[in-house]
């Protein structure tokens, strides 16, 4: 090719320009001529445009040039090749990084050869489950400016894992799980509910009116503007008295809903919702709702994942991932749990479902001290009462907020 009065020959042959003509027809594509590998010396000469053609090069001294006709080419393969490297720094998967660059390079420049792809290094048995690339549990939690917050006032909460007995447990006095969302008892509905009903300004005014009629004045009977009223009153308080014997009875079938609970004899019994306590290891299977704010130790997942659904909570059908600390992944059995004992220090109870600040203290089989391990929870590890388990067979969770405290 002519570039600058010297012709180049490449690796697809000799070439030979026999008029500027030509050349400037070829203009534009040589000037987006761009080299990405070489296999030999440049071989040039000065040559008159009448001269013959140079014989050709030896195959092995043969330049290879890759055309790139855009930049939005050279953007994408950038792009292609930082994905790359960001997915295996992910990973965290032991490969040599100079054999994966290699394999880029070499798949660039289209020459995949067998025996070059018999020496690329395999994976190996360290790399990381499917499941853990996807929620990307590999980046561990590091704890952030409130987590220094802890122990303070809003984050004073303690909860004894697993061992709901302790004395310290008891002089806390947490609330039970046990639920209530009526308004009405049966010894105050009646005089509750007509101070409900006169707190309307509209029936304020009919009960002077009905009071006015009483006198001789009135240019209309009592009657004619008092039972309009008492018909009114009547029927609203009978209305929100069959609505809150309705929440009654969702309270009574929530409460006796049934969970199993790591009992003393080291085996998971049936209890029900509201006997449990801040501090009780339960188990929750498939297609259950979760009795209380737990925090997740471990799943039927081996890297302790699981999927929730929150349509009781904020409307939202789509699942959402959890996942456990690694250092409590492992504990899948009643066996594993026999010695297990830890402290979760956390924020105190609050309405904000999106957020969560606590550490876990936990030293194996050891008992914890707030000055061991620390392992930092966020909102990952928590799971809301009344929301669902799916798509996994069984979690283990410890039961950190109940009843009115939940979130």
């Amino acid at each position: 090719m002519w570039v600058g009065g010297v012709y180049f020959v490449g690796g697809g042959g000799p070439e030979t320009i026999t008029s500027k003509e030509s050349l400037n027809a070829r203009g534009n594509s040589l000037s987006k001529l761009y080299a990405l590998q070489i296999h030999g010396p440049i071989h040039a000469r000065p040559i008159s445009l009448t001269s013959p053609p140079p014989p050709p090069l030896h195959p092995h001294k043969r330049f290879k040039a890759f055309a790139i006709w855009d930049n939005e080419y050279v953007l994408f393969l950038s792009v292609v090749v930082s994905c790359l490297v960001v997915f295996f720094a992910i990973a965290n998967v032991n490969v040599d990084i100079r054999g994966e660059l290699d394999l880029i390079i070499v798949f660039l420049s289209g020459r995949i050869e067998e025996t070059h792809l018999n020496t690329i290094p395999k994976m190996t048995r360290r790399s990381l489950h499917f499941s853990k690339l996807y929620s990307f549990s590999c980046c561990k939690p590091s704890f952030k400016e409130d987590h220094a917050q802890i122990g303070q006032k809003g984050y004073s909460r303690v909860v004894y894992c697993n061992d709901p007995d302790n004395p310290e447990a008891i002089q806390l006095n947490y609330r039970g799980n046990y639920v209530s969302t009526t308004k009405y008892t049966a010894a105050n509905f009646i005089p509750k509910s007509l101070f409900e009903q006169f707190r309307r300004v509209a029936n304020i005014y009919f009960l002077v009116v009905a009071c006015v009629s009483f006198s001789p004045l009135a240019p209309y009977t009592a009657l004619s503007v008092l039972a309009p009223l008492i018909v009114v009153i009547g029927a609203t308080m009978a209305k929100e008295g069959v609505e809150d014997w309705r929440r009654r009875k969702q309270d009574i079938e929530a409460n006796n809903r049934k969970v199993r609970v790591y009992g003393k004899n080291y085996t998971f019994n049936e209890s029900k919702w509201k006997n449990l306590r801040v501090g009780d290891l339960v188990k929750v299977s498939k297609d259950e709702y979760f009795p209380a704010d737990l925090l997740l130790l471990s799943s039927s997942y081996e890297d302790g994942i699981c999927y929730v659904e929150t349509m009781n909570l904020d409307g939202e059908t789509n699942l959402k991932l959890k996942h456990a600390l690694e250092v409590t992944s492992s504990l899948r059995d009643e066996e594993s749990f026999k010695n297990f004992v830890a402290v979760v220090r956390c924020e105190d109870p609050n309405e904000n479902l999106y957020s969560f600040v606590g550490t876990l203290h936990y030293n194996g089989n050891q008992y914890p001290h707030y000055n061991g391990n620390q392992y930092p929870l966020l909102p990952q590890q928590v799971l809301l009462r009344d929301s669902k388990l799916k798509n996994t067979e069984y979690i283990y969770g410890v039961v950190i907020f109940t009843g009115h405290d939940t979130k």
